[in-house]
């Protein structure tokens, strides 16, 4: 996966950790000077995850992240996204790209509004084995910016002895 630069740094400064000390003053004003005058999306997070919480203190969290990026064809996982949506911006759309050899197989919209933690996840089930592509974009002003891509590998379904 790649990130911008400053999406690392906001990253370190804004998720915590349960044992982790609290950011520097320095970053916690980075972050927060950020979300009420940034001017783009930041993609903080990118996973594929088994299970994503309906419910309770976690709800919209990936409970279950996978270890790896193999799938077998057919598989049902889900695409995980923690966002910064700025203030100033109002609703934004991330388009999710699903690339195999250079083509865009399936093409997913979703309309994200002003949060400091934006979660997104989308149902994926891949049904053709190869190496894939995923790039999250944020569409503006017409054009569409990068903000992150995941490598997938897919293979075939292993057939039943």
């Amino acid at each position: 996966m790649r990130f911008f630069p400053v999406a690392a740094l906001l990253l370190s400064a804004m998720l915590p950790a349960t044992a982790a000390p609290p950011p520097s003053p320095d970053a916690a004003r980075s972050v927060i000077d950020y979300y009420f005058t940034g001017d783009t999306v930041l993609l903080v997070d990118a996973r594929l995850c088994n299970r994503v919480a309906e419910a309770g203190p976690d709800s919209h969290a990936c409970e279950a992240p996978r270890a790896d990026a193999l799938l077998e064809t057919g598989e049902t996982t889900y695409l995980w996204l923690l966002l910064m949506v700025p203030e100033p911006l109002e609703s934004q759309t991330i388009v999710i790209q699903f690339v195999q050899d250079g083509t865009a197989f399936s093409v997913q919209r979703a309309t994200v509004t002003p949060s400091l933690r934006y979660r997104l996840w989308k149902k994926l089930r891949f049904d053709q084995p190869g190496d894939w592509q995923i790039r999250v974009l944020h569409e503006r002003d017409g054009a569409l910016q990068p903000l992150g891509e995941m490598d997938v590998r897919v293979r075939e379904t292993a057939a039943a002895e």
